[in-house]
């Protein structure tokens, strides 16, 4: 099953590291959320059942997981919230950007 994830709002300039259970499927520095799109990047992992994907970005101290299940909620969104924590939101559907 492909399990898309997307980083959204919040990111600035961040090196964002994401885990699905013990691997590593992201590293990536210089992260920053365009603006006008509300996304800062996106990929796609092939998982084979639900799995917990874990997001550390050092810099910030902020660390967050969720448990997903790719049949139920194949697309994923991570952004990180205004007083620094991160947010997950799951969907059936593909998220819009313009």
């Amino acid at each position: 099953m492909t399990l898309q994830i997307d980083l959204q709002d919040g990111f600035q300039n961040d090196t964002v590291i994401i885990t699905a259970g013990s691997r590593r499927v992201y590293e990536k520095s210089g992260v920053t959320t365009d603006l006008t799109i509300s996304r800062a990047d996106g990929f796609e992992i092939e998982v084979t059942e639900p799995v917990t994907i874990s997001v550390r970005i050092p810099a910030r101290q902020a660390a967050a997981a969720e448990a997903v299940n790719p049949a139920e909620t194949p697309f994923v969104a991570i952004s990180v919230q205004s007083d620094g924590s991160i947010r997950f939101q799951k969907s059936m559907s593909p998220f819009l950007y313009m």
